[in-house]
């Protein structure tokens, strides 16, 4: 089987990614709503995500109503 490489300029390949990026607040609050969830499905304590997670106090506290709204 012979793989057949991309024809896409460089340029276009950027473009086509940086349509995917999300900001940096938006990666935070992911990232905290991962660690959320590893605290309620009891997987983690609440100190062993943040670790983890590398999330803060303040990030549990302040993405925890929008998660609650997803989750429950």
């Amino acid at each position: 089987m012979n793989a057949k490489r991309s024809t896409y300029p460089d340029e276009l390949t950027a473009k086509m990614h940086s349509e995917f990026q999300v900001s940096e607040e938006t990666d935070q609050k992911h990232i905290t709503w991962s660690a959320l969830d590893a605290i309620a499905d009891g997987d983690m304590t609440r100190s062993e995500a943040m670790e983890e997670y590398g999330v803060s106090e303040a990030d549990l506290v302040r993405y925890r109503s929008e998660w609650k709204e997803l989750s429950f």
